[in-house]
């Protein structure tokens, strides 16, 4: 009987690591593939690319970045060290910008960290495999690949930063290990600050159980040139360096970001989770690189709770992500180790072995999961981004062919990519306003004077609330009107003599005497004589509004919608019904519907223009565009008068929404143009956006 479940545990342990062999390399081969597909697309996929292009130009140029007034334009902020944008300007310049540089600097930074982690994880027992899952973990975990070639600071500083984890791990008692540790924590602090805390308490951990009085040598020389360059930035920026990287972090923070990331961990990494938290619970007593791992772990725990922040995104995680791959891999080379003086029962070859399978299966039920999110997810992102490339395209020309200033916020890159400078940033001014610290005045009355000669929002999940502060959109929409929209941004130009600015409700003459439902100030798409009309500001704030005197519906089986019921104006003796739909949350599902028109009321009388509810998004709609809008579409009636039976949702599909494609024949819809006389649907099934304005308007 041992006999047997020796040879099985044997076999199987032989069997386990062929597959995770194959599971390492193919997670290599992801890895790349998702970078190579990043780092060729030439536009901005993160918002933050722009500002850093800008002032690598900016430093090419010999201008200031850290400049101490912000109350005069350009309104940019840097919010990090130099060490990475200096890099950046060597290969920048303001006759020719490109992303290609920053993001093969971010890649081979990220490559360079997994190897690192690699070898950090080899120097504990020589196990090639247990350094192999480490590393491989750590470069196919989600946030990774979602960030790992954006051209962005932080990739750098993380592989500066465990550079130094490995210069003093590898040689703790050299001398110079000392002075290249802190040269290297020195340089990862001034390629992002809030590098200053894991890095530095793991090596000063890590020193303290072997030479105390080493450990705090290194301190005092890393804190001395950290201080020394922080004065030299201070003296020749005239304080502005403590203006840009201190002053001006204030964005506000929410508890409920953190708490959603810890459900990410809880659900989707729990077997990740719970191996580094045995690991810095217990590893202390049986690997003796926890001392330095273990204070790396806690150190990015705290950093990573940073990622509250308004505005963060996953790099607030990337250290914690090194952490937890580096407490895997050295959990499973301590299982492969000989002679364990802790659990000696594990000695036993049939026990390791099955405790080896075990752990195996663990880490590829792990990598499995991460995988599948990268391929469904992460990797889905991209590429739905770079299929926009063609719609890229035109924008690029658009702001190429700009003499004036053009703001614009989800692709700001393209203003230093056409020799063209950033002239405000706008979430970082926004949350500056919010936090009371800058006056948004001045740049206000430079919209209100049309200074600018297009204003660029990127509209897509409402991002733009955070971005803009609602003074800014407010006044945005009073002297400016949208003419143009590509790759999920909408293009704004002042208002000439006898145009409608954006916030205006269209009142359009129409000869069937109707009005427009709302306000579209960020126009509209239209599909098959179906319109989304798209307002500005948040879920529940944009009105609603009855077209004309009619009988109200609401059905059961609709989630925020109603249908009135009219006399049809340019059809006597007939009836028509007006639709209005997506008056929901898209999230948490709350209807913006007017308390007084429950579900089931039926023929309640309502005037043109009453107050019906407030624009939503609807919660299924994944081939529309998601952010505030309002859904019409006129209906013809049965031949009694009465909502078409065969179009009404049923309540077996309560999460559907009216019109349900594939119950009707959507050409059937009224022509919407011909009865509110505004710029007529061409879609033909398409999603094709247009300008929400009359249809006779210059």
């Amino acid at each position: 009987m041992k006999k047997t479940l020796f040879l099985l545990s044997h076999y199987g342990v032989r069997a386990l690591n062929i597959t995770l062999w194959f599971a390492i390399a193919l997670a290599g081969v992801i890895f790349l593939i998702h970078m190579i597909v990043v780092v060729s697309h030439p536009y901005s996929l993160d918002y933050g690319e722009g500002p850093l292009l800008d002032q690598s130009v900016r430093i090419h140029e010999g201008e200031a970045i850290y400049s101490p007034d912000l109350d005069t334009p350009p309104y940019t902020i840097t919010n990090y060290p130099p060490l990475y944008i200096a890099i950046l300007s060597l290969f920048n310049s303001g006759d020719s910008a490109s992303l290609l540089p920053g993001r093969l600097l971010s890649v081979l930074s990220t490559l360079g960290t997994g190897y690192l982690i690699y070898r950090i994880i080899l120097l504990a027992h020589e196990d090639k495999i247990a350094a192999l899952v480490g590393g491989a973990l750590f470069l196919t975990f989600p946030y990774i690949i979602q960030w790992g070639a954006f051209m962005r600071i932080d990739n750098l500083a993380l592989f500066i930063s465990v550079a130094a984890l490995y210069v003093i791990l590898r040689w703790p008692d050299k001398k110079r290990s000392l002075w290249i540790t802190a040269v290297l924590l020195t340089a990862a602090a001034y390629t992002r600050q809030s590098y200053l805390l894991a890095a530095p308490l793991a090596s000063f951990g890590w020193l303290l159980f072997h030479n105390w009085k080493r450990a705090f040598t290194l301190a005092a020389i890393t804190t001395v040139m950290v201080a020394a360059l922080f004065g030299v930035f201070m003296i020749f920026t005239d304080g502005g360096f403590f203006v840009h990287i201190i002053q001006s972090n204030v964005n506000a923070f929410d508890w409920q970001t953190v708490t959603n990331y810890i459900n990410q961990f809880n659900n989707s990494y729990m077997i990740l989770t719970v191996i580094a938290g045995v690991f810095l619970l217990a590893g202390w007593k049986v690997v003796p690189q926890w001392r330095l791992v273990g204070p790396y772990l806690i150190g990015a725990l705290l950093s990573a709770v940073t990622v509250g922040k308004i505005g963060s995104n996953v790099n607030y995680l990337l250290e914690l992500v090194a952490a937890m791959s580096m407490a895997l891999g050295l959990t499973f080379s301590w299982l492969g180790s000989k002679n364990k003086t802790v659990l000696p029962w594990l000695n036993n070859e049939t026990v390791h072995n099955f405790a080896t399978i075990l752990f195996i299966l663990l880490f590829l039920f792990q990598i499995r999961t991460t995988l599948s999110i990268d391929l469904t997810q992460k990797a889905r992102d991209v590429t739905n981004r770079t299929l926009d490339t063609f719609e890229l395209e035109g924008f690029n020309k658009l702001i190429e062919r700009q003499d004036g200033i053009v703001l614009v916020d989800g692709y700001m890159a393209m203003l230093p990519q056409n020799q063209q400078s950033i002239y405000i940033q706008p979430f970082e001014m926004t949350q500056m306003s919010l936090a009371g610290v800058w006056d948004q005045t001045p740049f206000l009355e430079e919209i209100s004077a049309q200074k600018f000669d297009q204003i660029i929002i990127h509209q897509a999940n409402n991002v733009y609330l955070q971005r803009w502060t609602p003074e800014m959109i407010d006044t945005i929409m009073d002297h400016y009107a949208a003419v143009d929209e590509k790759a999920d941004s909408v293009i704004f130009e002042p208002i000439s003599e006898g145009s409608t600015p954006a916030d205006e409700q269209l009142f359009c003459d129409a000869p069937s005497g109707w009005v427009t439902p709302t306000n579209g100030e960020f126009g509209a798409y239209w599909n098959t004589r179906q319109l989304f009309i798209y307002g500005a500001n948040e879920f529940g704030t944009n009105p609603v509004y009855a077209v004309a005197d009619g009988l109200l519906y609401r059905f059961e089986s609709w989630e925020g919608a109603v249908a009135i019921q009219h006399d049809d104006p340019l059809n006597p003796n007939k009836k028509i019904w007006s639709f209005y739909g997506d008056m929901i949350h898209p999230w948490n599902r709350e209807e913006f519907i007017l308390e007084e028109f429950v579900k089931g009321a039926e023929a309640i009388p309502v005037s043109q223009g009453d107050l019906l509810g407030y624009q939503g998004a609807h919660p299924a709609a994944s081939d529309a565009p998601n952010r505030t809008h309002l859904h019409f579409a006129l209906v013809p009636s049965s031949s009694d008068g009465s909502f078409m039976e065969e179009w009404v949702v049923l309540d077996e599909n309560a999460f559907a929404y009216f019109p349900n494609p594939g119950a009707f024949d959507r050409k059937m819809l009224l022509p919407i143009g011909d009865y509110l006389n505004i710029v007529p649907d061409s879609s033909g099934g398409a999603w094709i956006w247009k300008p929400y304005r009359c249809a006779d308007e210059n």
